[in-house]
């Protein structure tokens, strides 16, 4: 399976996941909030579940029948469907072969390159998911496990065909995650002692901590796949340190995309032997499920949030075509 087919697989998996569990909730844990989130599990799985469909309408030009338009709020039974067709949908786009640098707006002078919408797709849906897993866990209630390693593990079969244009979609992929851990850990540095280490209910730790653990991994997971050795993080390690294995991840990551590499073959892990593709999606899901940790934690504690989307980082000089 291809790292992106398995992204959307698992966007559309995480959702039902998570659907499900919240499903079986009392209507008081429902309803809670936690600062530095996106509010009730209600709102937030709506924004989520909606917001899809939404950004498959700007690709493919085609409008869901079960729209969810800005502002509504629909039971958490009722986004079910919503999930499925939008899952179908993605499907069907993909197997289309997109080109993921050809414009969304064609007509403009100006205009992001679909990646942008598909690249935001997957963090978006991460960065939500985790804000519902730290409602359930500031209400002591356990978050389903949602992580690719859980959607590697019930067997997914190849959903559809990858190829370059897949290849090029999965380099923004970690270019986003490279420069969204960089901008989220300069802007945590420049706040001070305060917000490094301040914290939030239901994240990971404090936002250093929560840092250290993002840059170890993404190391970690490359390491898996090309069999080099890192030096291993913990806790709250010092920042110059952070930035030197953020700078070597993103250049590994690079090279070993560009070396084309096969998604197929078994990679030992900590647990039993899993695909390449599983480590490298997890790697995606890891980040941005931990960026999501740093801006509650951040937001929690009255302190501003950098904004890390996709759509941000489609206007960088880094992510604009060269010339």
């Amino acid at each position: 399976m291809h790292p992106v087919r398995a992204l959307f697989g698992h966007d559309a998996w995480a959702n039902r996941e998570l659907l499900s569990r919240c499903a079986e909730l009392d209507p008081e844990v429902l309803a809670c909030e936690t600062p530095g989130t996106f509010g009730t599990i209600p709102r937030t799985m709506t924004h989520l579940v909606g917001t899809g469909p939404f950004l498959l309408a700007l690709l493919s030009g085609h409008q869901s029948a079960n729209t969810i338009v800005a502002g509504e709020q629909r039971e958490i039974a009722a986004l079910a469907p919503v999930v499925e067709d939008c899952a179908a949908g993605w499907r069907s786009f993909l197997d289309g072969t997109p080109d993921p640098e050809a414009p969304i707006w064609p007509e403009q002078q100006v205009s992001p390159g679909r990646w942008v919408a598909m690249v935001q797709h997957i963090h978006h849906g991460d960065t939500h998911r985790a804000h519902v897993a730290s409602v359930l866990g500031a209400a002591g209630v356990e978050p389903p496990r949602v992580s690719v390693w859980a959607f590697g593990a019930t067997g997914p079969v190849a959903d559809g065909p990858g190829g370059e244009w897949a290849n090029a979609l999965l380099a923004r992929c970690f270019d986003h995650i490279g420069w969204a851990t960089h901008q989220v850990l300069e802007h945590c540095l420049g706040l001070g002692e305060a917000a490094l280490g301040a914290t939030a209910p239901g994240t990971y730790g404090t936002a250093h901590e929560t840092l250290t653990h993002l840059v170890d991994a993404h190391c970690d997971y490359l390491g898996r796949l090309t069999g080099a050795q890192d030096e291993f993080l913990e806790g709250a390690v010092d920042p110059d340190v952070l930035r030197r294995a953020l700078k070597r991840s993103r250049a590994g990551w690079r090279a070993y995309l560009d070396a084309g590499p096969d998604h197929e073959r078994s990679v030992p892990t900590s647990g039993r032997p899993a695909p390449a593709w599983v480590v490298t999606a997890q790697a995606i899901h890891h980040a941005n499920d931990h960026l999501a940790h740093a801006g509650t934690i951040l937001g929690a504690n009255g302190l501003t949030v950098p904004d890390v989307d996709v759509w941000i980082y489609g206007t960088t000089p880094e992510a604009l075509p060269a010339g």
